[in-house]
């Protein structure tokens, strides 16, 4: 059974046809001046952003997709793969949008994605508990005293903007 598994994972790994483009121009940065002027700027962060064409279980990196990425009410128009430096923020990061197009088999595409920033300071455990026995009602609560305002947050490190043929 274990055997099985490896050789359908091996399988489905070389479905990916062509190696990774190369990531020729300059780091495209979404860091404004108002951002690391904010009192609650963490830090900047980089994203890596590619083109994916799927077709199936294949599927290969494309180039010519051009793209724009918003954050914080800053747009930026870049072409993947790319490498992106977006604001991270205490308290709350926003979420960043990625729209991009490509023409494919002659057809314009439209497609992208949001990528929502997840919270690394935010406990499993946290919040208020109640529940109903056999032997009464009982009552739990677990208290946080965590600073919200200092929350820190990341996004995902690779990003693929998927088209279909």
């Amino acid at each position: 059974m274990r055997l099985a598994m490896i050789l359908m994972m091996t399988a489905l790994a070389g479905c990916a046809t062509g190696p990774k483009l190369p990531i020729t121009q300059p780091v495209i940065d979404l860091v404004s001046a108002s951002a690391e002027n904010h009192p609650n700027f963490d830090r900047p962060d980089l994203i890596e952003v590619r083109s994916i064409l799927v077709n199936g279980f294949e599927w290969q990196e494309i180039s010519g997709s051009q793209c724009s990425i918003k954050a914080n009410g800053v747009t930026r128009n870049f072409t993947p793969p790319a490498l992106i430096q977006v604001p991270m923020f205490y308290g709350k990061t926003r979420s960043l949008l990625i729209q991009c197009r490509n023409t494919i088999n002659g057809i314009s595409r439209v497609s992208g994605t949001t990528l929502e920033p997840k919270n690394l300071s935010a406990p499993d455990d946290e919040g208020v508990t109640i529940s109903v026995g056999s032997e009464g009602t009982s009552v739990g609560a677990v208290v946080s005293l965590r600073n919200r305002n200092k929350d820190r947050f990341d996004f995902q490190r690779k990003v693929n903007v998927s088209f279909a043929p």
